[in-house]
């Protein structure tokens, strides 16, 4: 799950510096480089050092493994599917509802007074 999460960040912002991936993953420099480390081994993403700044390391998708992000995101949704389907319309709602709640509150909106 982690190497995941680490490809769908590079999918949707594209090449970025080992510490902005930690900080949208929410995890530590040093766990990034390992899950990093492994991707690499799966020839799945490419470290580089600019010319301007060699203490920055960057991290882009090598051409292909947008193919991994996708394929994973499609198991996911059907297991998703799956597990919904079994449920009424009115528990659906509810639950949609309470993720747009969710959503609102980590993106700092929302009503205070609950």
């Amino acid at each position: 799950m982690p190497q995941l999460t680490v490809v769908a960040i590079l999918e949707e912002s594209g090449e970025l510096p080992v510490s902005s991936i930690a900080a949208q993953a929410g995890l530590a420099n040093s766990t990034i480089s390992g899950i990093i480390d492994r991707l690499e081994k799966k020839k799945l993403v490419k470290r580089h050092r600019p010319e301007d700044n060699r203490r920055t390391v960057y991290v882009r998708l090598v051409k292909g493994s947008e193919k991994y992000y996708y394929e994973y995101k499609s198991l996911r949704d059907r297991f998703i599917s799956e597990r919904l389907k079994h449920l009424d319309k009115d528990r659906i709602k509810r639950i949609t509802d309470n993720l747009e709640i969710l959503g609102e509150a980590l993106a700092g909106k929302g009503d205070s007074s609950g």
